[in-house]
């Protein structure tokens, strides 16, 4: 290595910086690539990344979210401004898993209210628009960060909260891992590298049906001022050493730092790196 020359600029000389593509996600919107944003006077659509071709989109001018180049900590985000969506149809999202983790960096708007089960991201399976899975800032009316679901067609909707209560956070930017383990019946969560939920039971084990899913949204029921800026979904759970590096990307991604993370997580001074 070079005299002056650290082992992170070395790093980002050689292209050996972490991604997600590494862990092969399931679905990868990111507002920072705006080759994937199809914008006319709003977003129509916003397509994936993960090589799936799960586009989320909709040719409703009303409806269609709008694009910050700098909404989020001076980085792009889509915004919605007024009752905004962007929607998917049958994707193959959740179907015959044993998990689904889902990573989703935004903020919601200060002092305003948010309806019971709003979501940021939504996927919904069988008969009718019950959800597998929705990441949601009020799960079950609790104000708190959270996702819920069903793992079958037939079962009742299973609402996890974490600890963390979603009002005094509004208007603060965020980092949120949700990690529902259909095959053992329990959910995880995190906020901004914090685990604040940890094994909370919900629901038989048990892989997902094997229905399709029949459509899939962003943005659904949550108040206009909301900001979205990357979402990542996998169809397993992340080894602990692949949950840190995920929270590390986000970190560096949409702060420029480790801001938002612990004191003691092992990527607050430097973003992580292939063969961590």
């Amino acid at each position: 290595m070079p005299r002056g020359v650290s082992r992170l600029d070395e790093a980002l000389l050689q292209g050996r910086l972490w991604t997600p593509a590494l862990l092969g996600p399931a679905l990868w919107l990111t507002a920072n690539d705006l080759s994937t944003i199809s914008i006319a006077t709003n977003v129509s659509q916003w397509r994936d990344k993960s090589g799936f071709d799960r586009h989320f989109g909709t040719g409703n001018a009303n409806i269609q979210p709008v694009y910050r180049a700098t909404g989020f900590n001076g980085r792009p985000c889509l915004e919605n401004v007024s009752g905004d969506s962007l929607s998917i149809g049958a994707s193959g999202l959740g179907r015959n898993v044993g998990c689904i983790t889902c990573a989703i960096v935004g903020s919601h708007p200060v002092s305003v209210a948010i309806a019971n089960n709003a979501t940021e991201l939504a996927i919904s399976v069988g008969t009718g628009a019950l959800p597998r899975f929705s990441m949601s800032p009020n799960p079950n009316a609790t104000s708190k960060y959270g996702f819920f679901g069903r793992r079958l067609d037939a079962d009742a909707v299973a609402n996890f909260s974490s600890s963390t209560d979603s009002l005094p956070n509004r208007g603060n930017p965020w980092i949120r891992i949700g990690e529902r383990v259909y095959s053992a019946g329990v959910g995880n969560h995190w906020t901004n590298g914090i685990q604040d939920m940890a094994a909370l039971a919900g629901g038989t084990p048990g892989n997902t049906s094997d229905t399709n899913s029949t459509g899939g949204s962003i943005f659904t029921s949550t108040p206009n001022g909301t900001k979205i800026a990357e979402i990542l979904l996998f169809h397993f759970q992340l080894t602990p050493g692949q949950l840190l590096a995920l929270k590390g990307y986000l970190a560096w991604e949409w702060w420029g730092d480790g801001a938002p993370l612990p004191a003691l997580h092992p990527f607050k001074n430097r973003p992580p790196l292939i063969g961590d």
